[in-house]
Parts: structure tokens; C-alpha cells; sequence
């Protein structure tokens, strides 16, 4: 062997073995598992009966509204909804614009082109006939389909008229297909494409039903399919098996205990990086059951797990969207936070009040639009913690959610006894709040009852809003659920 070759395989042996190391968590045939994460409906449908109706601001649009809420009708009655023209929640349709077309289209564009051809003969003097071919600018014809669509989806409470909902859908199609051009290499034709629409009319009847289908979603809800992998080392092969069934809950026990030896940084990141995935499909199956503390819980488990794979492995591309991926998954608990305290809210407002001997009014002992004096910075460290979560939670905080978040302030180095009145007091807060929120509600709603606010009420508006110590953000959310004019 010369020393050129010596060299060569030097090398080689070099690349192999660090692609061994690459594909040591993963695998050449990587184990791909999918859960679902439920998204929950844009607003609440009390008794699940909606009226539904749908007009066109286009005298050309009012065959596609009729034909949109049709279909709506249809998909709510599979769905266990009931169209009613009494339902308390209003659903209206406005068809803005709905275009399509459906023409042919010529380019000039650069065309692998049949020239000619010429014979070839092999080793044995066998001759075969070989395709010439160029490319060339040559003259082409397309076949092309359009077609757009908007419509304003507005959902209100048909009692107040408050609006709880609005949204536009813009659902588009595009496709086109080469039909026409000069004669190309490799026998490739010209024809229209499998599937493409080449009407006008089917082009938006395809549309609405788009449209039909999203609007469920915002009634309904929907699940979205979360495809991710696992890391595949031995020793998490078996909790795999259970994750791959569907059984995440004891995944995550397996590879808790699996046996990884102790300076295997990879293996530890991988199981790591397992652990975190478990946790973030049982936050999902926690959501879609709508236990959203337990939910929160795994969320933060995961985010825990997953910082310690990417910092015992930073260098893993399987690891770096993992906390990017987790904000989205906290946006669809806040969503499902959010719809829990509309329904509940709604639920409260349709029960018969029993008469109630008067109350003293809840006071608090701390500011409401600001924070106390005087506190050490762990304490108002804390304290800004505790009011995140429970203004998250978006209902009165439970004894349990309570005993949670005072154990929490041993993180910040908070005694126990100071972090539960530290935790009562935001508690209590957000209730008066809240009890503010309504009371600002009350008055908005007597003086939007002609559908304008003048200036005098507004300047009673902002003097209440001062008197309640309501933050904008709050007062913004009020007012958006009426409609009315400035």
C-alpha cells in the first residue's frame, strides 16, 4: 500500500466514525409517533344551538352564501349542534368577494426540446437509437384555474348583540397545466393535471366548502395532528414500544427508570429529550380533557426536560425547536383557559339567582394597578409570578392551584407563611378585579344601548375606569363586545 492510499483510508475512517456517533440517538430508520393537540372553539355555543345566516354585500355572491350556509347546516348537524332560528348565539355570513376563472395562459419560457436523433453503437456493435435534445426558448400553453374567496364570519350574543367573535376567511385556489408546446424530450406530453378544476362554478363550490370546514373549526374546534420523533438508544427502546401505542403515561415511567451509565452524556440527553416528549403529549391529552392544571404541569415538565437534553447536547438538531415548539403549545392552553372561563362564565349568567342576603363588598390590601411597597426583591419577584399565573387562569384560583403556587416560593426563596399571603392577596386581587370588570360591563352596556358613545360618556367611562383601577387591557376586552360608535 503507497502512501496515497494509506492516507485514503485515513480518512475514511475518520468520516465513518463520527457518522456512527450521529445516527446512535436517532437511528438510520428513525421511530416517528404522533398526538393530537386540541385546539378549543373560538367562543361559547350554549345548548350547542347556533342560528345560522349568510347574505353578500355581491348581488353575484348570494347563490355562494346559500350555498355556504347549507353546508354549515349540514357539518353542524354531524357535529351535534343545532341550527335554530332561536338560539341565543347568532352566527352571520357576509360573502365580501368571490372570484374565479379559469383561461389559458402563453410564456415563453426555456423547454427541454425534441431535436432529432441518432444511432449509437456499444462494445459488440449493437446500434440504439438515442434522443437528441436542447433546451430552448420556445412558446408554451398553460391551462389555468383561479379562484378567491372572503367572507366575514361574525358570531353575537343574539340577546345583547354583543359580538363574541369575528374573523375573515380567505380561502384561495391556484393550478394550472402545461397543454400545448413543441415536442418535448423523454416523451413527456402536455395534458391537464389529475385533480384541477376547470370551471368557474366548481372552483368556488370547492371554496365555500373550504370555508364551511374552517368555520366548524372556529364552532367546534379541531385537533391538529403533532408529529415528532424519539431518540432510539437501546436502553429507550422499550418505552418507545408503549409511546408508539399510544400508552404515554407508562413511556414515561420506562425511560425514568431506565439504566444509563453515568458518563453517557448522549444517552442521558436522549432520554432526556423522551422524557420531555411524554410529557408534552400528556399536557395535550390533559388539555383535551380539560384539566388544564395538570396540562401546565407537564408543559413545565417538558420545558425542564428538554433545557437538559439540548444542555447536555447542544449540538443535537433534533433538540432545537423543542422550547420553540412548547410557546405554541402554551398559547393553545391559554386559548383553552380562556374558552373554559367563557363557558363557565356563560353558565353562571343562565342560572336562576337565588336572593342573596346583601355582602360586604371584597377589599384587598394591596394595590390593584400597581404593587406594594416596601417588599424585598424576592418577595415582589414572587409576587410577579403568582399574578401571571393567576391572571392566566382566567377564573377564581383553586384551593389547589392555591397550595401549588405557595409551594412554588421556595423557588424564589419566599418562607412559606409569606408566600401564602403573598398568594392570597393576588387571589383576592383579581377577584375585585373582576368584580370591578363587571360593574364597568353593567355601565358600558346602558351606554352603548343606542349603538354610540358620545364624548360626555365617554369621559364618564374613563372617570369609572379610574375609579375601578381597571388596566386598558381589560376595559379593550369589555368594549369589544359590543357594537357601537365613537
Amino acid at each position: 500500500m503507497n502512501r496515497r492510499e494509506a492516507a485514503l483510508l485515513l480518512v475514511l475512517g475518520c468520516l465513518v466514525v463520527p457518522a456512527a456517533q450521529l445516527l446512535a440517538k436517532f437511528g438510520i430508520s428513525k421511530t416517528r409517533v404522533t398526538f393530537l393537540m386540541h385546539h378549543p372553539p373560538a367562543f361559547v355555543t350554549p345548548g350547542r344551538e347556533l342560528r345560522v345566516d349568510a347574505n353578500s354585500t355581491d348581488p353575484r355572491g348570494t347563490i355562494w352564501a346559500s350555498q355556504l350556509k347549507g353546508l354549515l347546516d349540514q357539518n353542524l348537524i354531524r357535529e351535534n349542534f343545532k341550527p335554530t332560528p332561536t338560539a341565543p348565539t347568532f352566527l352571520q355570513f357576509t360573502v365580501n368577494q368571490s372570484e374565479a376563472t379559469v383561461e389559458n395562459q402563453r410564456r415563453v419560457e426555456s423547454v427541454n426540446v425534441h431535436t432529432g436523433s441518432h444511432t449509437e453503437y456499444d462494445k459488440k456493435g449493437n446500434a440504439r437509437e438515442v434522443e437528441d435534445c436542447q433546451f430552448q426558448e420556445a412558446e408554451m400553453t398553460y391551462l389555468v384555474s383561479n379562484g378567491s374567496l372572503s367572507v366575514t364570519v361574525q358570531v353575537s350574543e343574539a340577546k345583547s348583540q354583543a359580538v363574541v367573535h369575528s374573523q375573515v376567511l380567505q380561502p384561495t385556489y391556484n393550478a394550472e397545466s402545461a397543454i400545448a408546446g413543441p415536442t418535448r424530450c423523454a416523451g413527456q406530453g402536455y395534458g391537464v393535471r389529475a385533480g384541477q378544476l376547470q370551471s368557474p362554478q366548481a372552483i368556488l363550490s370547492s371554496l365555500i366548502e373550504q370555508a364551511a370546514a374552517n368555520t366548524l373549526r372556529l364552532v367546534a374546534g379541531y385537533d391538529e395532528p403533532r408529529s415528532v420523533l424519539l431518540a432510539v438508544d437501546g436502553e429507550l427502546k422499550p418505552g418507545n414500544a408503549q409511546a408508539l401505542a399510544g400508552n404515554w403515561r407508562q413511556a414515561l415511567e420506562t425511560w425514568k427508570g431506565a439504566s444509563i451509565k453515568e458518563k453517557a452524556r448522549d444517552t442521558e440527553a436522549a432520554r432526556q429529550y423522551n422524557l420531555g416528549v411524554a410529557h408534552e403529549a400528556l399536557a395535550a391529552s390533559a388539555m383535551r380533557n380539560n384539566v388544564l392544571d395538570e396540562a401546565n404541569a407537564h408543559l413545565n415538565d417538558a420545558e425542564q426536560s428538554y433545557r437538559q437534553a439540548l444542555g447536555l447536547d447542544p449540538g443535537e438538531k433534533y433538540f432545537r425547536d423543542t422550547i420553540a415548539r412548547l410557546q405554541h403549545d402554551r398559547g393553545v392552553l391559554q386559548k383553552e383557559q380562556e374558552h373554559q372561563f367563557m363557558k363557565q362564565a356563560v353558565e353562571a349568567a343562565s342560572l336562576p339567582q337565588a336572593p342573596q342576603a346583601p355582602s360586604q363588598p371584597l377589599t384587598v390590601d394591596i394595590p390593584l394597578d400597581g404593587w406594594p411597597e416596601n417588599e424585598s426583591p424576592a418577595v415582589h419577584s414572587f409576587r410577579a409570578y403568582v399574578r401571571k399565573r393567576v391572571e392566566s387562569q382566567k377564573q377564581e384560583p383553586s384551593e389547589a392551584f392555591r397550595k401549588q403556587l405557595s409551594a412554588e416560593g421556595a423557588d424564589y426563596e419566599v418562607k412559606e407563611g409569606r408566600a401564602m399571603q403573598v398568594v392570597d392577596s393576588e387571589a383576592k386581587r383579581f377577584l375585585v378585579l373582576k368584580q370591578n370588570l363587571d360593574k364597568y360591563r353593567e355601565l358600558f352596556s346602558e351606554l352603548a344601548g343606542d349603538g354610540v358613545i358620545s364624548a360626555d360618556e365617554r369621559e364618564v367611562l374613563m372617570t369609572r375606569k379610574k375609579t375601578l383601577h381597571l388596566p386598558d387591557g381589560l376595559v379593550k376586552q369589555v368594549e369589544a363586545q359590543f357594537r357601537f360608535k365613537e
